[in-house]
């Protein structure tokens, strides 16, 4: 009699690189997700706890995965102007059925470098007639 070992559980893990971020107010900044399938396949949907003005694009979502190995995708994150600085702790969540992964993104935003001052060009006068 043979006894044949039950097929592994469908699994996914999720991670970022780079997991930290330093985007200006005003601008946006790119990081790779990547999800890691053990013999998992179908659609995962991508979710995030971004604070307001701090918005995330994944680039597919939902995100088909065709089975095991290693996939990734770009995600943005835009910064709006009124953002205020300081260091924001984002969640990204990927759920299939009963499945459910996070991983973490901290961004630190800060204030735009104020190009230096130039001083102000000396006026020009248009020179009078000598009058004779």
């Amino acid at each position: 009699m043979t006894v044949s070992a039950p097929p592994p559980t469908p699994d996914f893990s999720l991670s970022l690189n780079p997991a930290t971020l330093n985007v200006q107010q005003g601008a946006s900044g790119t990081t790779t997700l990547t999800l890691d399938s053990q013999n998992f396949s179908g659609n995962v949907d991508l979710s995030h706890n971004a604070p307001s003005g701090i918005t995330l694009t994944f680039q597919n979502d939902p995100w088909s995965i065709p089975g095991s190995g290693t996939h990734s995708q770009q995600v943005t994150v835009n910064v709006a102007g009124s953002v205020s600085p300081g260091t924001y702790t984002i969640t990204i969540t990927a759920t299939s059925g009963s499945i459910t992964r996070t991983a973490t993104l901290t961004v630190t935003v800060s204030t735009p470098a104020h190009p230096r001052l130039q001083p102000l060009p000396e006026p020009r006068h248009p020179e009078r007639a000598a009058r004779g």
